[in-house]
């Protein structure tokens, strides 16, 4: 009789134990099921943000070229400020050392010249006054050209 009970026993328990074995197995199966689901999940967020980590060093190496770039105009404007401000020291100096120089020259020379016209009309008859031309007793040496037609301008200089 032990063997019947063992067997009645096993037979009864079989479905039981069937079903827990397909409980067990469909557990396992849909386990697994999320465990791809999740890793399929993590693998395309992993492409992405390599994808985006591949970007955002493609925009940093352009702004850091941008930067050096801009580094390097900004250099060349210094340096060409900074020749223009040497140029322009240079000139003023010339200017300078010219100005003295033609001061010297003007002290030197003494008396500087002048071009001075006249404009000497024929004389009139009649009972009218005369006309007379005087000159200043400023210059110190004069030069005259007169031609005695009527109505032609003469330069006359005169150094003062």
């Amino acid at each position: 009789m032990p063997q019947n009970r063992g067997r009645s026993a096993g037979s009864r328990g079989a479905p039981c134990l069937v079903t827990q074995r397909l409980a067990v197995q469909w557990g396992v199966a849909l386990a697994a099921l999320i465990v791809l689901v999740a890793a399929g999940i993590l693998l395309f967020q992993n492409l992405r943000l390599r994808q985006q980590l591949r970007e955002t060093q493609a925009r940093r190496d352009e702004l850091r070229q941008s930067e050096q770039k801009l580094q390097e105009e900004m250099q060349a404007q210094r340096s060409a400020a900074a020749a223009a401000e040497q140029e322009i020291a240079r000139l003023q100096n010339e200017r300078q050392r010219s100005e003295q120089e033609t001061g010297e020259r003007r002290n030197r020379a003494g008396p500087t010249r002048g071009i001075v016209s006249f404009i000497l009309a024929p004389p009139l008859r009649g009972a009218g006054e005369v006309r007379s031309l005087s000159v200043p007793p400023a210059p110190t040496a004069s030069e005259c050209c007169y031609n005695s037609r009527p109505q032609i301008i003469q330069p006359i200089a005169w150094n003062w």
